[in-house]
């Protein structure tokens, strides 16, 4: 930042003239700066620690105990529907398949 900006002219050709001094503002914006980060992390930084380690536990345990169980029993179901759809191909669509099979195979 400059130490300061001199205004000619503003927006509307009024000459102003007016010197802001920026290291001043700058000083003011800093200290206020600090001052809010310090505060909040005294007042709410404990609590974001306690919330953010509670949601982590609870996250970890509902995929260790829920998701990764249900997952096994969903791989489980499917190998099994698996194994009953293959043999009700194998029973009753073969001979369809085959015999369609054998019908174009002559054309």
């Amino acid at each position: 930042f400059a130490e300061s900006i001199d205004y000619q002219q503003s927006q509307l050709g009024i000459s102003v003239g007016s010197k802001i001094n920026h290291g001043c503002l700058r000083n003011i914006f800093d200290s206020c700066n600090s001052c809010t980060f310090y505060v909040l992390s005294v007042l709410i930084g404990w609590l974001s620690v306690i919330v953010c380690g509670m949601v982590y536990g609870i996250n970890m345990a509902v995929q260790i105990w829920c998701i990764q169980p249900c997952i096994k029993l969903v791989f489980t179901w499917l190998r099994l529907c698996f194994a009953c759809n293959r043999a009700y191909v194998r029973a009753c669509m073969d001979p369809i398949f085959q015999s369609l099979g054998q019908t174009f195979a002559y054309i």
